[in-house]
């Protein structure tokens, strides 16, 4: 559920609701109703509109299991928030007594643990696409950042865990637990997020020029990918020679493999090698291993930046 004003600064209501439709078996999300607040919008307000709603349509309010807000007060306020108000009206012992026999399972515990964890992750993306003063291409380098990191979270998911705090303890205490399942949570993740920001690649060009527009002389040719990406290897390389706090790409190595890893790095998130990417690089100060910038979270500006990466940050 969520409030915002219309053009006439008339408050409306929203409500998506998410069910599952056995006919089809599958989790469906619809639009359930747009209703409008006159007058004020506290809790207990919006929860009059959302009850007489209900009576309205003949609505069971005890087959409601869940809420999700936009975590204003007046959603979530302890004594008059609307999700305490919602909770006092469907209160059944039926559907608690379900709830905690549903608790018993070991299996459904450990894919609560795992479902806090990933929307934690997700959570804290959506905070940083929010606020004021937000340019188009740092919107696009967080959801880009995130997405590769969906690789790293599938790998992590299956042996240490780093991300997913709560899932391990669970696993730590039953080994027999498949993470299976949560590979596939992540894939189809993955995928829908792919999906989801496909326009992004139709203007990632476009969007580079504007994000290094004051350095662009207008009697220039528009830049091209090549050229954009010698731009970066170059501006990378004057970064190494006059920050100290920025290691040179070698690692002392007798092998063949580790020689041509010393030319060509991965990217510790998403495997990306240096040699196709056409953005800023960065090396953890502790294990020396390399990065994307956006995969670390780094301005491609700060020159005097010093990274500690998420593996050496958890140990």
């Amino acid at each position: 559920m969520d409030e915002s004003c219309d053009i006439i600064d008339t408050a409306q209501l929203i409500i998506f609701v998410r069910y599952l439709d056995q006919t089809k078996e599958t989790f469906v999300e619809e639009i359930l109703a747009l209703l409008p607040l006159l007058g004020k919008t506290r809790g207990e307000d919006i929860n009059k509109a959302i009850m007489d709603f209900f009576d309205k349509d003949e609505l069971d309010l005890k087959k409601l299991l869940s809420v999700t807000t936009d975590g204003a007060p007046a959603m979530v306020g302890s004594n008059k928030g609307l999700v305490h108000l919602l909770s006092s009206n469907a209160s059944d012992q039926t559907s608690a007594n379900a709830y905690l026999s549903f608790l018993k399972e070991k299996e459904n515990v450990a894919a609560i643990a795992f479902l806090t964890d990933i929307f934690k992750h997700i959570n804290d993306l959506n905070l940083k696409l929010q606020g004021k003063g937000k340019l188009v291409w740092e919107l696009m380098s967080e959801v880009k950042s995130f997405t590769r990191k969906l690789y790293l979270f599938i790998n992590d998911v299956g042996s240490e865990r780093l991300h997913f705090p709560n899932l391990n303890k669970i696993i730590s205490s039953d080994s027999e637990i498949d993470v299976g399942q949560y590979k596939t949570f992540i894939t189809d993740l993955k995928s829908e997020f792919e999906n989801r920001f496909a326009d992004f690649k139709k203007i990632e060009n476009v969007v580079e020029i504007l994000s290094s527009i004051y350095s662009l002389h207008p009697d220039e040719p528009t830049i091209t990918k090549k050229q954009n990406k010698t731009k970066y290897q170059n501006k990378k390389t004057i970064k190494n020679s006059r920050s100290a706090k920025t290691t040179k790409l070698r690692r002392i190595s007798s092998s063949e493999d580790d020689r041509e890893e010393e030319k060509d790095p991965p990217c510790m998130y998403c495997e990306e090698v240096y040699s196709v990417s056409i953005e800023g690089w960065i090396s953890c100060s502790l294990c020396g291993k390399w990065a994307h910038n956006s995969c670390a979270g780094i301005d491609d500006d700060d020159d005097e930046v010093t990274h500690i990466c998420e593996y050496c940050q958890c140990k």
